[in-house]
């Protein structure tokens, strides 16, 4: 079995070894995928690079650390897949990706520095970043300390505000495994394979909405126009998993993700993994960067930069130390004695009133907060009724916050419930989305009627989304059925 990655979700999956060169519907969004052909062996030369060993791999090719001979460095270069030379519109996005990167010019960001062709393969050098990216990282540690995420976030925003403002260029898939650290803690942006200048077009031509699904902006999902703010929404969901170990949103289908992306209310940290320790200007910063609308996030890129910094520098500040206490005199006389003994003996009791006094009203406070995140949670339910997936989240926070409380109970009840309703969606949609795969298939296979007929027994599915896909797709094979006749 070989491991790769869908080029339409950004989704890994498996695939049986020796496929190499064909298509493939991918198994988390069916979008068709091809297989990247077979490795280039080690000692390999191309265009004046020599082979040392493959070091990643994506939708269109794979990426080989290199020696460039003339110049005797170190390079990675990555070489479009064989099976795809002869797509016109593949090469063409390819060499639009060698013109993008080429013309950008910052200490963070890895960039094209040759590229070419021979009679076999496209190929792109790029700077070699001897390091690793934080996916990896994440995958290793679990969580990125927060001050260090923070000054990685803050490096990356000023290569995307730089891209943007002088040159109209989106990333659209900032992502912790497109942000790589070298050995000196020196941090690029990595792969602007679907970048696209906002001057030639809006929209991608085959109206795929590019980009992983676990840092995707509402209206990069919704296939609206995009500006900066939808790549200050992917840094925010990115900075979300560096800190909490975990993305903002997850689901167990692509299409979940996205709604949540859309709708769903902003998961604190402690929801989402109850070991994290966030400060709180870190969780405001993660909150106004994922705001659902673009118009509520930072006002430009300096604004987020800055506001950054403010909270970096509040991390970096050392804890003020404590003043020792003065000794008290050696000796008093018997009735200051007793009249300092008295004071204290009056002050301890008022301090222990004032303590139960306290003590009350910090428990009331914790029920009040209790239920109202419970209320939350129910509401949340009945303007989104059937989102069990976006609910969880809510009533995650509602158990947390109702722990020793005597709202626990049903909190608990309840998250169970919601729980357990959406593996039982979730199962149906991954039933749904086999089907869908084998129906598509047959689709390509030109074998219509089984196509039709597999169809026809998932389009009551009780989601929007799919119902409309299925309609959609049962109205084009019946058109060429009835063509065929």
């Amino acid at each position: 079995m070989n491991t790769y990655q869908c080029s339409h979700c950004g989704e890994k999956f498996e695939s049986e070894s020796g496929l190499s060169d064909k298509t493939i519907p991918c198994p988390h969004c069916g979008q068709l995928v091809v297989l990247p052909s077979s490795n280039l062996k080690d000692g390999a030369v191309i265009g004046g690079f020599n082979i040392i060993r493959k070091i990643g791999e994506g939708g269109m090719g794979s990426v080989y650390l290199a020696k460039q001979i003339s110049m005797n460095r170190n390079v990675a270069l990555k070489v479009l897949s064989k099976n795809m030379t002869g797509d016109k519109d593949v090469i063409e996005q390819f060499r639009k990706e060698v013109q993008l990167s080429g013309k950008l010019e910052h200490p963070n960001i890895v960039r094209a520095i040759d590229a070419g062709e021979t009679e076999k393969y496209y190929y792109m050098a790029m700077t070699y970043v001897d390091g690793e990216d934080y996916q990896k990282a994440l995958d290793r540690k679990k969580v990125v300390p927060e001050a260090q995420a923070l000054n990685s976030v803050i490096k990356i925003a000023e290569v995307l505000s730089y891209a943007w403002e002088k040159h109209s260029l989106l990333h659209k898939d900032v992502k912790p495994g497109n942000i790589m650290i070298n050995r000196k803690d020196d941090v690029f942006l990595v792969d602007l394979g679907i970048a696209q200048s906002f001057d030639f077009k809006k929209k991608d031509a085959d109206g795929h909405a590019f980009g992983s699904p676990f840092y995707m902006s509402p209206e990069q999902a919704q296939r609206l126009n995009l500006d900066w703010r939808s790549d200050l929404y992917s840094l925010g969901a990115t900075l979300y998993h560096m800190t909490v170990g975990l993305p903002p949103y997850d689901a167990n289908t692509v299409s979940t993700i996205i709604d949540m992306h859309t709708s769903a209310p902003f998961p604190e940290p402690k929801t989402r993994n109850p070991s994290a320790k966030l400060s709180p200007d870190t969780i405001s910063l993660m909150k106004k960067m994922l705001a659902k609308k673009a118009e509520d996030r930072f006002g430009s890129w300096k604004e987020f930069i800055d506001s950054a910094n403010a909270v970096s520098a509040v991390l970096k500040k050392a804890p003020k130390k404590k003043v020792a206490p003065n000794k008290p005199a050696a000796q008093k006389k018997n009735g200051e004695r007793f009249a300092i003994f008295a004071l204290l003996s009056g002050v301890a009791a008022i301090g222990i009133v004032c303590f139960i006094i306290a003590y009350k009203f910090h428990v009331n406070n914790i029920n009040n907060k209790a239920l109202a995140a419970l209320q939350k949670a129910e509401n949340y339910l009945s303007k989104f009724p059937g989102d069990y997936d976006g609910a969880l989240g809510p009533f995650g926070q509602a158990l947390f916050m109702s722990k020793n409380t005597g709202h626990h109970d049903i909190a608990q009840r309840r998250y169970a419930e919601i729980k357990k309703m959406a593996e039982d969606k979730s199962e149906k949609l991954r039933y749904f989305d086999k089907k869908l795969d084998e129906a598509q298939i047959k689709a390509a296979e030109k074998q219509y009627t089984e196509a039709l007929e597999i169809l026809r027994g998932i389009e009551n599915i009780d989601d929007s989304s799919r119902r409309k896909t299925i309609g959609l797709l049962i109205m084009e094979i019946e058109k060429i059925i009835n063509e065929q006749k």
